[in-house]
């Protein structure tokens, strides 16, 4: 498992990492450029640890798929979700 990208960097060939937003227990959020949409994008990613239980992966995919169909001002939009090249949730 590869460790979390540091700021600079482009993660999955897809995100320049621009500033890390916070960090819990779970996940760190980063503030993060989508290269391939030319838009600013907060980027969750779940601690490596998390990549090997098939059932945490299974509940974060019902989560996010749940959280694409929401639409409100106080909810952030879910653009994509998966599993990156490199294992990340």
């Amino acid at each position: 498992m590869a460790s979390l990208p540091q700021v600079g960097q482009v993660f999955d060939a897809k995100y320049r990492i621009d500033a890390i937003i916070g960090s819990g227990g779970v996940a760190t959020v980063f503030k993060a450029y989508q290269l391939e949409f030319d838009r600013t994008v907060a980027l969750k990613l779940v601690h490596a640890h998390y990549s090997e239980d098939e059932e945490f992966k299974a509940r974060f995919v019902r989560e996010a798929q749940v959280l694409a169909r929401l639409h409100h001002d106080n909810i952030v939009m879910t653009y994509n979700m998966g599993i990156s090249g490199n294992g990340f949730p």
